[in-house]
């Protein structure tokens, strides 16, 4: 299929248009956020509901195929820190005890977040990097490929913790995926800041981007800024807060390398 960029008219579309598809997913983020805070203090049991209904679990997803077992989970809880056991304990039987896999949480956790300077970063970050990805994919592609890297997220966050309890929350995973995938496209010869006339060009093929020296740089902060996160180093969000790094990277190489499934723009025959 190919794409003429000067008959489109995505390109008239104003530099600060808000496409709609992230208007409604930013609404939805921050609406289920503030019943958050709101069910904490109205409603008895009601944050808990809400977590084991939507909130991915790494170590419910990981017994539901095959991974680990329920008796590798406790045994991982007896043998962990006394301090943390208890609490655990009361993660495993509100989450993994029922058996049930609630395989949707594979997508569901990116629309909770933990608290609400976690939930605005997300969302100015997606308003950032959504918005060329809406702009080139249009909308239903854009919403299967945010679906994509954040359940690419989610999986790769659980092959690294098998047998936790604790909740993963927020859309980091995607939002890294989107930020990889702008960089697929959003990357021209002179580098970043190429013109917003390169969102509707033709990508150049990964191994080609991968030899862009400002692509290169972009890729090795993003990665050593994780790293750092992995370690435990406070690099955003709240200090109190563990970062899941893993879906950051799973969401990242999803983006990255399954970018031309939902490109339709390709080179003209």
């Amino acid at each position: 299929m190919s794409f003429d960029p000067s008959t489109s008219r995505r390109t008239a579309e104003p530099a600060l248009f808000v496409p709609l598809i992230l208007l409604v997913l930013i609404g939805l983020m921050l609406a289920l956020h503030a019943f958050r805070v709101l069910a904490l203090g109205l409603f008895e049991d009601a944050d808990v509901r809400l977590l084991d209904w939507t909130a991915f679990v790494p170590a419910r997803f990981s017994i539901s195929v095959g991974l680990t077992s329920g008796d590798a989970v406790l045994a991982e809880i007896v043998a962990s820190n006394p301090e943390m056991q208890g609490l655990r304990l009361l993660l495993f039987k509100a989450f993994v005890a029922d058996g049930d896999a609630k395989p949707w949480t594979l997508l569901s956790y990116a629309l909770l977040h933990a608290n609400w300077e976690h939930v605005i970063f997300n969302c100015l970050w997606m308003l950032v990097f959504g918005s060329p990805v809406v702009q080139r994919f249009g909308g239903w592609r854009f919403l299967a490929f945010f679906m994509v890297t954040a359940l690419c997220g989610a999986v790769f966050h659980a092959l690294f913790n098998t047998t936790d309890v604790a909740v993963l929350v927020g859309a980091s995973g995607a939002v890294s995926g989107l930020t990889a995938g702008v960089l697929r496209f959003g990357v021209g010869p002179q580098g970043f800041g190429a013109g917003r006339e390169a969102w509707f060009k033709p990508a150049a093929p990964l191994l080609q981007a991968l030899q862009n020296r400002q692509v290169l740089v972009f890729i090795a902060i993003w990665f050593g800024v994780n790293f750092l996160a992995g370690l435990g180093v406070p690099v955003g969000g709240s200090a109190d807060l563990r970062i899941a790094w893993e879906a950051h990277v799973g969401g990242f190489l999803a983006g990255l390398l399954l970018f031309s499934w939902f490109d339709p723009i390709r080179e003209n025959a």
